[in-house]
Protein backbone atom coordinates (compact mmCIF):
# COMPACT_ATOMS: atom_id res chain seq x y z
CA UNK A 1 0.00 0.00 0.00
CA UNK A 2 1.02 3.62 -0.56
CA UNK A 3 -0.17 6.47 1.69
CA UNK A 4 0.65 10.14 1.07
CA UNK A 5 -0.87 13.44 2.18
CA UNK A 6 -2.94 13.47 -1.05
CA UNK A 7 -3.98 9.86 -1.60
CA UNK A 8 -3.86 6.29 -0.29
CA UNK A 9 -3.58 3.21 -2.51
CA UNK A 10 -4.44 -0.26 -1.25
CA UNK A 11 -3.97 -3.57 -3.06
CA UNK A 12 -6.13 -6.27 -1.54
CA UNK A 13 -9.56 -7.84 -1.18
CA UNK A 14 -12.00 -4.93 -1.01
CA UNK A 15 -14.21 -6.70 1.53
CA UNK A 16 -11.20 -7.04 3.85
CA UNK A 17 -9.31 -3.79 3.20
CA UNK A 18 -12.40 -1.63 3.74
CA UNK A 19 -12.73 -2.87 7.34
CA UNK A 20 -9.58 -0.92 8.23
CA UNK A 21 -10.98 2.38 6.95
CA UNK A 22 -12.43 4.63 9.69
CA UNK A 23 -16.16 5.38 9.95
CA UNK A 24 -17.48 8.43 8.07
CA UNK A 25 -14.06 9.19 6.55
CA UNK A 26 -14.55 8.93 2.76
CA UNK A 27 -15.81 11.99 0.86
CA UNK A 28 -16.93 10.19 -2.32
CA UNK A 29 -17.09 6.56 -3.45
CA UNK A 30 -16.95 5.63 -7.14
CA UNK A 31 -16.64 2.09 -8.50
CA UNK A 32 -18.00 -0.52 -10.90
CA UNK A 33 -19.21 -3.70 -9.16
CA UNK A 34 -19.31 -7.15 -10.77
CA UNK A 35 -22.43 -7.34 -12.95
CA UNK A 36 -23.91 -10.22 -10.96
CA UNK A 37 -22.63 -13.47 -12.53
CA UNK A 38 -22.23 -11.97 -16.03
CA UNK A 39 -18.41 -11.95 -15.82
CA UNK A 40 -16.29 -14.30 -13.70
CA UNK A 41 -12.85 -12.81 -13.10
CA UNK A 42 -11.23 -15.83 -11.41
CA UNK A 43 -12.07 -19.15 -9.78
CA UNK A 44 -11.80 -17.88 -6.21
CA UNK A 45 -14.83 -18.09 -3.94
CA UNK A 46 -13.89 -14.55 -2.87
CA UNK A 47 -14.65 -13.23 -6.36
CA UNK A 48 -18.13 -11.68 -6.06
CA UNK A 49 -18.58 -12.18 -9.81
CA UNK A 50 -17.99 -15.91 -9.31
CA UNK A 51 -21.61 -16.49 -8.28
CA UNK A 52 -23.93 -19.30 -9.28
CA UNK A 53 -27.02 -17.06 -9.26
CA UNK A 54 -28.23 -13.49 -8.84
CA UNK A 55 -29.39 -14.42 -5.33
CA UNK A 56 -25.88 -15.52 -4.37
CA UNK A 57 -24.33 -12.36 -5.86
CA UNK A 58 -26.66 -10.02 -3.96
CA UNK A 59 -26.07 -12.04 -0.80
CA UNK A 60 -22.27 -11.70 -1.11
CA UNK A 61 -22.23 -8.08 -2.30
CA UNK A 62 -25.00 -6.97 0.05
CA UNK A 63 -23.76 -8.79 3.15
CA UNK A 64 -20.02 -8.22 2.88
CA UNK A 65 -19.40 -4.94 1.05
CA UNK A 66 -22.43 -2.63 0.87
CA UNK A 67 -22.76 -2.18 4.67
CA UNK A 68 -19.06 -1.29 4.83
CA UNK A 69 -19.41 1.22 1.99
CA UNK A 70 -22.22 2.86 3.94
CA UNK A 71 -20.13 2.88 7.12
CA UNK A 72 -17.03 4.58 5.65
CA UNK A 73 -18.87 7.22 3.57
CA UNK A 74 -19.30 10.62 5.19
CA UNK A 75 -22.92 11.69 5.93
CA UNK A 76 -24.45 13.72 3.12
CA UNK A 77 -21.88 12.50 0.58
CA UNK A 78 -22.31 10.48 -2.60
CA UNK A 79 -21.60 6.99 -3.92
CA UNK A 80 -21.44 6.75 -7.74
CA UNK A 81 -21.82 3.26 -9.19
CA UNK A 82 -21.16 2.31 -12.82
CA UNK A 83 -23.42 -0.48 -14.08
CA UNK A 84 -25.63 -1.67 -16.92
CA UNK A 85 -28.78 -3.72 -17.25
CA UNK A 86 -28.10 -7.35 -18.15
CA UNK A 87 -29.43 -9.25 -21.18
CA UNK A 88 -31.57 -12.29 -20.46
CA UNK A 89 -30.44 -15.08 -22.80
CA UNK A 90 -32.48 -18.08 -23.85
CA UNK A 91 -29.69 -20.61 -23.32
CA UNK A 92 -28.92 -19.29 -19.82
CA UNK A 93 -32.20 -17.81 -18.54
CA UNK A 94 -34.81 -19.57 -20.67
CA UNK A 95 -36.13 -16.28 -22.09
CA UNK A 96 -34.89 -13.32 -24.11
CA UNK A 97 -35.22 -9.94 -22.44
CA UNK A 98 -33.50 -7.48 -20.11
CA UNK A 99 -32.76 -7.84 -16.39
CA UNK A 100 -33.16 -4.62 -14.37
CA UNK A 101 -29.72 -4.85 -12.75
CA UNK A 102 -29.43 -1.09 -12.17
CA UNK A 103 -32.80 -1.07 -10.40
CA UNK A 104 -31.88 -4.12 -8.32
CA UNK A 105 -28.69 -2.35 -7.19
CA UNK A 106 -30.65 0.76 -6.21
CA UNK A 107 -33.08 -1.33 -4.14
CA UNK A 108 -30.16 -3.15 -2.52
CA UNK A 109 -28.47 0.13 -1.60
CA UNK A 110 -31.74 1.53 -0.23
CA UNK A 111 -32.14 -1.61 1.89
CA UNK A 112 -28.82 -0.77 3.54
CA UNK A 113 -29.71 2.88 4.21
CA UNK A 114 -28.63 4.78 1.10
CA UNK A 115 -30.93 7.31 -0.58
CA UNK A 116 -31.25 7.53 -4.37
CA UNK A 117 -29.80 10.99 -4.99
CA UNK A 118 -30.27 11.53 -8.73
CA UNK A 119 -31.81 9.83 -11.76
CA UNK A 120 -29.47 7.49 -13.62
CA UNK A 121 -26.93 9.10 -15.93
CA UNK A 122 -26.93 7.33 -19.30
CA UNK A 123 -23.58 6.56 -20.94
CA UNK A 124 -24.39 6.08 -24.61
CA UNK A 125 -22.87 3.02 -26.29
CA UNK A 126 -22.99 2.18 -29.99
CA UNK A 127 -25.57 -0.56 -30.72
CA UNK A 128 -23.44 -1.48 -33.76
CA UNK A 129 -20.51 -2.32 -31.49
CA UNK A 130 -22.85 -4.16 -29.11
CA UNK A 131 -24.34 -6.39 -31.81
CA UNK A 132 -20.89 -7.09 -33.26
CA UNK A 133 -19.64 -8.21 -29.85
CA UNK A 134 -22.73 -10.02 -28.51
CA UNK A 135 -24.81 -10.97 -31.60
CA UNK A 136 -27.89 -10.01 -29.56
CA UNK A 137 -31.03 -11.13 -31.38
CA UNK A 138 -32.85 -7.86 -30.73
CA UNK A 139 -30.16 -5.85 -32.53
CA UNK A 140 -29.67 -8.06 -35.60
CA UNK A 141 -30.76 -6.60 -38.93
CA UNK A 142 -31.93 -10.02 -40.08
CA UNK A 143 -34.28 -10.08 -37.06
CA UNK A 144 -35.67 -6.70 -38.13
CA UNK A 145 -36.48 -8.23 -41.51
CA UNK A 146 -37.87 -11.44 -40.00
CA UNK A 147 -39.96 -10.01 -37.12
CA UNK A 148 -39.26 -6.50 -35.87
CA UNK A 149 -41.44 -7.10 -32.78
CA UNK A 150 -38.33 -8.68 -31.23
CA UNK A 151 -36.07 -5.70 -32.00
CA UNK A 152 -34.83 -3.45 -29.18
CA UNK A 153 -32.54 -0.51 -28.55
CA UNK A 154 -28.95 -0.90 -27.42
CA UNK A 155 -28.19 -1.26 -23.70
CA UNK A 156 -26.52 1.85 -22.26
CA UNK A 157 -24.22 1.95 -19.27
CA UNK A 158 -25.44 3.93 -16.26
CA UNK A 159 -24.07 5.91 -13.38
CA UNK A 160 -26.29 5.29 -10.33
CA UNK A 161 -25.88 8.01 -7.68
CA UNK A 162 -26.73 7.26 -4.05
CA UNK A 163 -26.38 9.47 -0.96
CA UNK A 164 -25.76 8.65 2.68
CA UNK A 165 -28.33 10.39 4.93
CA UNK A 166 -27.21 13.12 7.29
CA UNK A 167 -25.57 16.54 7.21
CA UNK A 168 -22.37 16.89 5.19
CA UNK A 169 -19.71 17.83 7.80
CA UNK A 170 -17.48 19.46 5.17
CA UNK A 171 -19.71 21.51 2.81
CA UNK A 172 -18.40 21.99 -0.74
CA UNK A 173 -18.87 25.74 -1.05
CA UNK A 174 -18.71 28.26 -3.90
CA UNK A 175 -18.83 32.04 -4.11
CA UNK A 176 -21.09 34.15 -6.29
CA UNK A 177 -17.97 35.29 -8.11
CA UNK A 178 -16.83 31.81 -9.16
CA UNK A 179 -20.40 30.50 -9.65
CA UNK A 180 -22.78 33.34 -10.63
CA UNK A 181 -26.57 32.91 -10.78
CA UNK A 182 -26.79 32.87 -14.62
CA UNK A 183 -24.28 30.02 -14.72
CA UNK A 184 -26.29 28.07 -12.16
CA UNK A 185 -29.54 28.67 -14.06
CA UNK A 186 -27.92 27.20 -17.14
CA UNK A 187 -26.40 24.28 -15.24
CA UNK A 188 -29.72 23.44 -13.55
CA UNK A 189 -31.36 22.54 -16.87
CA UNK A 190 -32.17 18.82 -16.97
CA UNK A 191 -30.67 18.50 -20.47
CA UNK A 192 -27.57 20.33 -21.65
CA UNK A 193 -26.81 21.00 -25.28
CA UNK A 194 -23.10 21.70 -24.97
CA UNK A 195 -22.08 20.70 -21.45
CA UNK A 196 -22.02 17.45 -19.52
CA UNK A 197 -22.23 18.01 -15.78
CA UNK A 198 -25.99 17.64 -15.29
CA UNK A 199 -26.84 16.15 -18.68
CA UNK A 200 -28.57 12.80 -17.98
CA UNK A 201 -27.12 11.43 -21.24
CA UNK A 202 -23.36 11.49 -21.84
CA UNK A 203 -22.63 10.97 -25.54
CA UNK A 204 -18.88 11.60 -25.63
CA UNK A 205 -17.57 8.63 -23.60
CA UNK A 206 -14.88 6.75 -25.56
CA UNK A 207 -15.53 3.09 -24.73
CA UNK A 208 -12.36 2.10 -26.59
CA UNK A 209 -10.25 4.09 -24.12
CA UNK A 210 -10.01 1.45 -21.40
CA UNK A 211 -7.38 0.21 -18.97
Amino acid sequence: QVITDKYSLYNGDSAEVIKGIPDNSIGCIMYSPPFSQLYVYNASDRDMGNSSSDKQFYQHFGDYLVPELYRVLMPGRLMIVHCMDIPLMKERDGIIGIKDFSGDLIRLFEKHGFIMHSPRIFLRKSPVIEVTRTHALGLLHKQLLKDSAMCRVGIPDYLVIMRKPGINPNPITHTKADYPVPQWQQDAECYWQNDWFQDPIWTDVNFGDTL
